[in-house]
């Protein structure tokens, strides 16, 4: 293996490429590691998806229940509170406590964890989601399987 490129979002990717450094260690006695942050914003193609998500969610949950509460900007407010938790927003001397992280400001890897955390939410719950053609969330899990 003379070379490897990694997009961890999870710990099982970081496990996976200590792994294979301890063997390109073995077996060529040094190796050279870059390691950097993903630091593109999420791309427009992700976030559409999340909210394209967001609406299958709310349309299962309203079919399963019968509740309207189920809207896709409850089902996208839960998700962030879950997934990505609150922070205090503080301007001035005034402080709004426990508001819900957006997703503005993640960039692409931490986007693609985000979205992978909803898609186990979805599979454990019997969720469908859909998956486009050349969405940019499948397209970076391909890719990080394949090396």
């Amino acid at each position: 293996m003379n070379r490897c490129q990694y997009i961890a979002g999870t710990k099982d990717v970081l496990d996976t490429a200590y792994q294979d450094m301890v063997a390109a260690l073995n077996e060529h006695g040094t190796i050279s590691i870059e390691w950097k942050r993903k630091g593109k914003d999420r791309s427009l193609n992700q976030n559409a998806l999340f909210h394209v998500w967001c609406g299958e969610i709310a349309s299962q949950m309203y079919q399963r229940t019968g509740d309207e509460s189920y809207t896709k900007q409850t089902i996208k407010l839960y998700l962030k509170k879950r997934f990505l938790g609150v922070e205090d927003i503080a301007f001035g001397k005034t402080v709004i406590e426990g508001q819900v992280k957006s997703s503005s400001g993640l960039d692409t890897g931490e986007m693609f964890f985000f979205m992978q955390q909803i898609e186990e939410f979805a599979f454990s719950n019997n969720l469908t989601l859909s998956h486009p053609a050349d969405n940019e969330y499948d397209k970076l899990r391909e890719y990080q399987h394949a090396v």
